[in-house]
Order: structure tokens, then C-alpha cells, then sequence
């Protein structure tokens, strides 16, 4: 039944393409493969000079004469080959099959399309599949025994073709390489299917390769009369001589259309497939019309799609005269007479027009094609000008080829790809475009993108790719930036750059910014800053754009209102919503003189930033505070409920508030420890040691009047100090009827176990356990902030490396770095007094991430569905372990029965006693194709098996 109708009773597509990416003649990704059959571009060249056992044989007297031609679709670069990046030896690299290095490589970037990591293979039940047949770099190799060692057997072994990209992303589904000749990668297409179902396959990697490197296939493909002396396909064109060898590589990811994998990123529907024999017909090259129609209408049937919903045939079209023409009168016979039919014709085309015949890749050409057109919505003009063959008349209305690009205007049309083993093995597989899904983009607005590479010079590249992306595209910014995060495994080089939209972040990607060398992810401990840091509007931008931020602020302002009758504006902005025109002003001054509001705003902004990090993943392994700070990283670690920490904060903060404002604080830049001995001798009555921020940082308080006198002492002496703003005194005794006050008011808490190291400000060493009706609180309040100590415990005993300062203002960080400088200790602010708060969160998270740390983009970035971004690039160092040995190429075919030594024509004539063979072919498949053309077609009558004819050159 017609899939285009509502009744439609197919099955299930069994596999959707979810991933895809190629290096074909010409093309060396996808885009520029569509690019160049959408232009209907052709690929002919003769090799270049690296190709040297192929121009020495050329070059031969002996054996040159006997090549047809060595013009074909050629890769620029088949050497090249990044080993560090896939953990292989340089030694081993130059062993291995360049199959095998092209097939990782293009593997590489087609899971990077399908948006997997290797992180999230490893282990599964990912099953490989890979079509291939030529053993080239293995002939090469052979000529010198000597240059065999271990590595030769693995690196040129067809079973490792498949096995490789197993080992490597340690893959524990089915593994195989399938040699069917021409039909290779759709067989394993089919086998892929099969195996999904069957063994209940998570994902699979589907790949197709060939190379030419060696002389000898070309040579004999030469005397079998199966190559055009042009070096091209010319398909369905009425001067079609033969087909022309190409190489290349494509590799698809398919996966269940229903798994994770597949939401928002399937390319196209692989509705079914079949693979069939020719048996016996009139020679074991010769091709089977009655077979081809057979696999094409078993592969329709298993797809549930009549001929009424296939819009185009992607055709094996290798480019004679007789085989073209018995593959289309096959095609015509699917669909000629067929009901259901709309009147409209099928076109039909063939990607070897473009590019050459790939052999055992050449499926992987079909399939890509298919895809890119269901895509895009667009056949493309067939690139074989007329006159055509004269079966392309006979089945006109009935097939067609497209002059010019002409649209796709079915959102459910199928394509279905053949391809046809040169011994008698086919296959067809139909596709369909993909179903159309609700995409959600964010708006633009700032984004954090995040790139890495294991090679600073590589990651200087795609950041430029990356910009040229953007420039060109239309994507918004955030969703690019997400999938940076969740499509790309972090590698160690890193970048990572703010951008507030799409010209500025094209702007910094093209400035080259300093790219960071990872080490390990170090160990993380959040910083809470003291009250002093606060400053009107804090947290307002972020606020405003960062959900999360906003929901932990207001669960937590919540509790503050009904605990302290204050709004969420107020400690925002420290007035009430709707105050007049001098709001802003008033409330700076509020924030820095009134101590209730000041804290309880304050811890609410940290808790908040603290939500912020850990829905970014980030996992401490120890939190400090300074002062109020403490409270606040009491309350992450969970020793406080949220209720229980809101009440504290606002008993001590109201405490402090009521004391009276008759101190003052001074930080003096001297060593710690000779200030607290020239304390302990008297020198300075009144004046108490606050704090100890660092070895040289610490803040003394008292009387203004003897907090003055201390001042002016030591400025005499050389000693540079700097009064704070503050009316308090704080952490003195001048706060002891307060401590009271808080010690009553905080008897009914009862402390929790702590999920995470808590420092404590007493003797910076880890908080122990707090029993109910402690007074602890109220000896903190009073007691020296020992915060460079507890800086010290986590370094030494718990080993961070990495200290978050979660607060408003850059104020913890630098003396944090200050004091452990050269042990390489990093300290980061998430906030800048005067900055925007979301980009500076952002930059905060670029720093992390750049440090190693694994980012996660929930917390930064809103949902988004998936984008296609540039593949990270891979390096391509030459790797070359065979010495071409011209003369033993020369020797061995002077062994060679020789046509004719001295022509220089391409088409060498047939070997002596083949002529009679040939020509008594020729006459049984015009036979053929006559019937064929009559529609009366039956299954040929089984003939002699030759190695020789001009037909199927599959």
C-alpha cells in the first residue's frame, strides 16, 4: 500500500541515518558533495606523482600500453593521518592500510555529525559493518618481503577494516567486512538491517572504502575491456565505453528511529532493503535485468512503498553501453504498468556521472547522495549531456533523466539506491525523507562557546571554520553554543569565549584568543564571600536572564520574606520595587550601611550562584566561606535547611544591625603573623585581629579612635593600610551582647550531617559536627576569620586545585593566588562588581572549562534542539610504509601475456583468444536487451562463465 496515503499499512522503518560524512572524489565532506552533484560537477583527473606504482606502471614500455587509462575520481590526500589522535604508533601508522586510516578518520566525523562522543560509546552494543574489496597497499607491500614485520598483517587485514573502529571505540556489537565487489556497502547496508533487529543493536556504523594504489586491478579491469578510455561514466550516454576507477569513503551512523540518539537528528528513513544473485547467466560479469527487477521489487515490498511513492532511482550506472541499458529497461520494468502510478515519471541518475565508480564504496556514494537530495528537496541535473542511450527513449513517461535540478515536492518521497556486484551479487535499498519534527531554536542573546582539540594548531582551525559557519548561517548562537557542549567530546586544548551575539562571536573566533592547555580536571572548592562585597543590583542581570539563577534566588528570597518581611527587589536593589528617582543611589546606600539587609541579600546571591554551578556540573570537594560566607556554605553543604539557614542569617544580620555603629576596619598589608605578635604584645589597646584573608592580608577592628592611631603607627613605619567602609567592628568583642542574642535565637536549630567538607572560619580546619543548641554561630561571630588557613587545609589535605569565588566582586581570588603562587593553584571569580552578571557567569564557566573541568549547558544556555556544527579537524601527516619497487613492477609484468607492446592508445585490443568469447557475449546480451525492451522478459539461459564482457563491471 502507498505510503503517501493516510490508510498506509507499512512497516516500521527499521533504521534512521543519523550521522553521515565522506571524503569522495572532489568532495571532502558531505556539503561540498552536494555541492558538487546539485552543480552537476565531473571529477576526472589523472593521479598525481605520489601515486608512483601507478605512473611507473603507466610509464612501463611493457605494461603501460596494456592500461587503458589511469584518469578517474582521485582523493587529494590518501597518506595523511593523524595517529595521536587515534592512539596508534607512528610505526604502526605507516603499516596500516590507508582503508583503514581513511575509515577512522571519516568515522570520526560522522559520529561528530551524529552528535556522539566516544565517551558515550564505549562499551555498547554498536555494531560496524564496512564494505570493501581492494587489497591495493597489501600488493604494494608484498613486492618487498623484507618490509614485512608484525604490523603488516593487521594494518592491511580486510576482518580489521571493521574490527579497528571496534577496538578503537571499544564497541562490543557484531563486526564484519563485507566483500560483494561493487555492491559491498549496500550489502552490508542489508546485513546492518538485519543484524539492528535481530541482535538488537544500539547503533551502527556503516561504512564503505576503496583506494587505488596498485597498478594491478587497473591493469587487469584494462584487458577486460571494462575501463573508458576517457576516464569517466559516461551513464546512460550513447557513448558510454566503460566506467571509470574512483575511490573514496563514506560513512553513515544509523540507529533506531525512536532511540535518544535519533531525536532532532535524523537525515533520512531506511525504509528496506534486498540483496540477490544473478546465478548462472551469460557470463559471470554479465549483468541480469530479470535479478536487478527482482532485488529492486523485494526491497519496495519490504519497505511497504509502491511505485507510486518512489520519485527517483539512484542507479548502479556504471557507464556501458549494454550494461546501462539492461539496468534501465530493469527499471522501467518495476515500474512500468504498475498501479497506482501517477502519470509522472521516476528519474533516474547515477553518482559514478559525477564522480567515477568508487566500487566497493560506490553504495556509500548512492546512499549519501539519496540522503542529501531528500534533504534538500532536490533531483539534480544528470551530468551526461545528450545524445542517450536509446533505451532512455523507449521508456520515456515511464523513466526519465533530469536535464536541470527539479524539486522534490513529496515531504514523503522515496529514493532507492542500487548497486550490482560485478559477480553477480545485488543490491537495492530504499530511503525516505526524514519526518518532519517541530525544531525549537532559542532567540539570540549571549553565549558561551566552548571548543577544544587535541592540537592547538588544529583547534586554531575550526575556531576559524567555526566563524565562517556562523558568518554564513542563520542558526542562533545559543544553539550552537549548546551543541559545542553536548555534541563534542572535551579534548585537551581548550577555548572558550563569551559572545553576546553572532558578529561578536565571529569577531573573537577570528581574533585567535589564547588557547589553554588542560591538565587533568582538578579538584574544585567553592569560595562564599563576606558582607562588604555587596553593591546595589547584584545578581540583577542574571536574574533577569539565567533561569536558573532566578529560580534558586527566589526560592530563597521567598523564605527571606517571610522570615524578615523583605522583598526580592530589595535585596536586589536595596529599595522596594516602584521607589522614586533617586532609588538607585538610596539603595547603594542601603546595601553598604544596613547590615540586615546587606547579609541576608548577600547569602541569598551566593546560594543562588552556588545552584548556578552545580547545574553546570560542577561537583566541589570542599566549600569556605569568610564570615557570613560560612553560613552560606553551611546551607550547600545541607548542615542547614533552607528555613533553618534563612533564620540564621537573619537573627545574626539583625543582631549586628542593633549593635552600635562606633567601629572600624583596616586592612593592613603586612605579614600575618608579625601583626598578630605586635597585637599580642599591647602596643595598640583596642585593636583585635578580624581576619587573616592571607599571609600577607590580614584586617584588624576596633574604636575608630584606636583603629586610627594603629594606622597612622604604622604608616610611619612604611606599613601601607586601607580603611574599609564599614560602621562595625566586626568579628570583635564588640559583638559579644549579639552573639548572645544569637546564641538563644539559634538553640532550636538542629544541625544536619554535611554532605561536603565545610571549613570552619574558627581554625580553618574542617568543620566537625554540630550537635542542637550549639554555639557555634555565636563564637564565629566574635572570633578571628582564620580564612587563610582554611585556604591551606584545602590545598594540602584535600588537594584542590581550583577555587570558585561564588560572591558578588572579585575580592577572595586574588588573595588566593597571591598566597599559593607556583603550586599551581587557579582561583576564579563568577562575578565583577560594575559587569553584566550573565556574561561574567558565562566567562566564569569559559575559565573552568578551559582548566579542564567538564561544563554542563543546562545552567548557561536554554533548551534547544540539535545543530549541525563543523567536524573538528584531524591532522594529516604523511604516513607511507611502501616502496612502490618499479622494477619488480616491471618484471612481473613481462610475465604478462602482451596485446600489444607498442601501442599508446588507451584501449588496448582484447588478449589473443578472447576476441570469439567476446563477441559471442556481445550477441547473447543484445538478445537480452532486445527482450528486455519487449517487456518479455525471462530468466536467461545459463552460458559459458567468462572473465570477460562488457556488461555489469560492477
Amino acid at each position: 500500500m502507498s505510503l503517501s496515503r493516510p490508510d498506509a499499512d507499512a512497516p516500521p522503518a527499521p533504521a534512521a541515518v543519523i550521522g553521515a560524512a565522506c571524503r569522495f572524489p572532489g568532495a571532502d565532506d558531505v556539503d561540498a558533495f552536494w555541492r558538487l552533484i546539485a552543480e552537476a560537477g565531473i571529477v576526472s583527473a589523472e593521479p598525481d606523482e605520489t601515486r608512483q606504482a601507478l605512473w611507473a606502471a603507466k610509464r612501463d614500455p611493457v605494461t603501460g600500453p596494456r592500461i587503458t587509462t589511469l584518469a578517474g575520481g582521485y582523493l587529494d590526500d590518501i597518506a595523511g593521518f593523524d595517529p595521536g589522535y587515534f592512539a596508534v604508533s607512528p610505526r604502526e601508522a605507516s603499516k596500516l592500510d590507508p582503508q583503514q586510516r581513511l575509515l577512522l578518520e571519516v568515522t570520526h566525523h560522522a559520529l561528530e555529525d551524529a552528535g556522539i562522543t566516544r565517551d558515550a560509546l564505549r562499551g555498547r552494543r554498536v555494531g560496524v559493518f564496512v564494505g570493501a574489496g581492494a587489497a591495493d597497499y597489501m600488493m604494494l607491500g608484498a613486492t618487498d618481503r623484507r618490509g614485512i614485520d608484525a604490523y603488516h598483517g593487521i594494518g592491511n587485514s580486510h576482518a580489521v577494516l571493521a574490527n579497528r573502529l571496534s577496538y578503537y571505540y571499544n564497541l562490543k556489537g557484531p563486526s564484519l567486512t563485507v566483500d560483494t565487489a561493487c555492491s559491498s556497502s549496500l550489502t552490508a547496508l542489508h546485513m546492518a538491517l538485519q543484524a539492528m533487529v535481530q541482535d538488537e543493536l544500539e547503533l551502527v556504523i556503516l561504512g564503505g572504502v576503496s583506494i587505488l594504489v596498485s597498478p594491478d586491478l587497473t591493469l587487469a579491469f584494462s584487458q577486460a575491456g571494462m575501463l573508458s578510455p576517457s576516464g569517466r561514466c559516461r551513464t546512460f550516454g550513447a557513448g558510454a565505453d566503460g566506467y571509470a576507477r574512483a575511490e573514496g569513503v563514506g560513512v553513515v551512523i544509523l540507529a533506531r528511529p525512536d532511540a535518544p540518539e535519533a531525536a532532532g537528528r535524523i537525515r533520512c528513513l531506511i525504509r528496506g532493503s534486498a540483496v540477490n544473485q544473478d546465478g548462472r547467466s551469460n557470463g559471470i560479469t554479465a549483468p541480469n535485468g530479470l535479478a536487478q527487477m527482482q532485488v529492486i521489487r523485494q526491497a519496495m515490498a519490504r519497505a511497504g512503498a509502491a511505485p507510486a511513492d518512489m520519485v527517483y532511482m539512484e542507479a548502479h550506472g556504471t557507464g556501458t553501453t549494454l550494461g546501462d541499458a539492461i539496468e534501465y529497461n530493469a527499471l522501467a520494468g518495476v515500474f512500468r504498468g504498475e498501479p497506482g502510478r501517477t502519470g509522472r515519471p521516476v528519474h533516474v541518475g547515477s553518482a559514478k556521472a559525477n564522480i567515477g565508480h568508487m566500487e566497493a564504496a560506490a553504495g556509500m556514494g548512492g546512499l549519501i547522495k539519496a540522503m542529501l537530495m531528500l534533504e534538500h528537496g532536490i533531483i539534480p541535473p544528470h551530468p551526461v549531456a545528450p545524445p542517450h542511450n536509446d533505451v532512455v527513449a523507449r521508456a520515456e513517461g515511464v523513466l526519465a533523466l533530469a536535464g536541470q535540478a527539479m524539486p522534490i515536492d513529496r515531504p514523503d518521497a522515496c529514493i532507492g539506491v542500487s548497486s550490482f556486484g560485478f559477480g553477480g551479487s545485488n543490491a537495492h535499498v530504499v530511503l525516505q525523507a526524514a519526518p518532519a519534527v517541530p525544531v525549537s531554536l532559542p532567540p539570540e542573546g549571549p553565549a558561551l562557546l566552548m571548543l577544544s582539540s587535541h592540537d592547538p594548531a588544529l583547534l586554531d582551525r575550526d575556531m576559524r571554520r567555526l566563524a565562517a559557519a556562523i558568518e554564513t548561517g542563520t542558526t542562533p548562537l545559543p544553539a550552537i553554543a549548546r551543541s559545542l557542549v553536548l555534541d563534542r567530546e572535551p579534548l585537551g586544548h581548550r577555548v572558550a569565549l563569551a559572545a553576546e551575539d553572532r558578529a561578536e562571536a565571529v569577531r573573537r573566533l577570528r581574533e585567535a584568543p589564547a588557547i589553554v592547555e588542560a591538565a587533568r580536571a582538578p579538584r574544585i572548592a567553592f569560595v562564599f564571600t563576606g558582607q562588604g562585597s555587596q553593591y546595589a543590583g547584584m545578581g540583577a542581570d542574571l536574574h533577569a536572564r539565567n533561569p536558573v539563577y532566578r529560580d534558586a534566588f527566589d526560592a530563597c528570597a521567598g523564605l527571606v520574606h517571610d522570615i524578615a518581611g523583605i522583598t526580592a527587589h530589595e535585596l536586589i536593589h536595596g529599595v522596594p520595587e516602584g521607589a522614586g528617582p533617586d532609588a538607585a543611589a538610596a539603595g547603594a546606600e542601603r546595601l553598604l550601611d544596613d547590615t540586615h539587609l546587606a547579609q541576608l541579600a548577600l547569602f541569598c546571591h551566593e546560594r543562588a550562584l552556588a545552584e548556578l554551578a552545580m547545574a553546570a556540573g560542577l561537583q566541589p570537594v570542599g566549600l569556605i566561606g569568610h564570615s557570613l560566607g560560612e553560613l552560606t556554605a553551611q546551607a550547600v553543604a545541607g548542615i542547614l535547611a533552607p528555613d533553618d539557614a534563612v533564620r540564621l542569617v537573619h537573627e545574626r544580620a539583625a543582631a549586628m544591625q542593633a549593635t552600635a555603629p562606633s567601629g572600624a576596619m583596616l586592612a593592613v598589608h603586612e605579614d600575618a603573623g608579625r601583626l598578630r605578635a605586635r597585637l599580642a604584645e599591647g602596643s595598640a589597646p583596642g585593636v583585635h585581629l578580624a581576619a587573616v584573608n592571607g599571609m600577607r592580608a590580614p584586617v584588624v577592628a576596633g574604636p575608630v579612635e584606636a583603629v586610627d592611631a594603629f594606622a597612622a603607627a604604622l604608616a610611619a613605619e612604611g606599613v601601607t593600610t586601607r580603611r574599609l567602609r564599614t560602621r562595625h567592628a566586626f568579628h570583635t568583642p564588640a559583638f559579644a551582647r549579639a552573639a548572645d542574642h544569637l546564641r538563644a535565637a539559634t538553640a532550636g536549630i538542629t544541625p544536619r550531617a554535611a554532605t561536603l567538607p565545610v571549613i570552619s572560619n574558627l581554625d580553618g580546619r574542617i568543620l566537625p559536627p554540630l550537635a542542637q543548641g550549639t554555639d557555634y554561630w555565636s563564637r564565629q561571630m566574635l572570633s578571628t576569620v582564620a580564612f587563610a588557613a582554611g585556604i591551606r587545609t584545602l590545598v594540602d589535605e584535600l588537594e584542590v586545585g581550583l577555587f570558585l569565588e561564588l560572591g558578588p566582586d572579585r575580592v577572595l581570588a586574588p588573595l588566593i593566588l597571591r598566597d599559593h603562587t607556583g603550586r599551581g593553584v587557579h582561583a576564579i571569580s563568577m562575578q565583577r562588581r560594575g559587569g553584566d552578571g550573565q556574561r561574567d557567569a558565562l566567562n566564569g564557566f569559559g575559565r573552568l572549562f578551559e582548566q579542564g573541568v567538564r561544563i554542563a549547558p543546562d545552567a548557561l544556555l536554554p533548551p534547544a534542539s540539535p545543530v549541525r556544527l563543523p567536524s573538528r579537524s584531524l591532522a594529516r601527516r604523511p604516513f607511507w610504509g611502501i616502496d612502490p619497487q618499479p622494477e619488480t613492477v616491471t618484471a612481473r609484468a613481462a610475465t604478462m601475456p602482451v596485446a600489444s607492446a607498442t601501442s599508446a592508445t588507451p584501449a588496448a585490443p582484447p588478449a589473443p583468444g578472447l576476441g570469439g568469447v567476446v563477441a559471442r557475449q556481445i550477441r547473447v546480451m543484445q538478445a537480452q536487451l532486445a527482450a528486455l525492451a519487449a517487456g518479455d522478459i525471462r530468466p536467461a539461459r545459463p552460458g559459458r562463465d567468462q572473465t570477460r564482457g562488457e556488461g555489469r563491471h560492477g
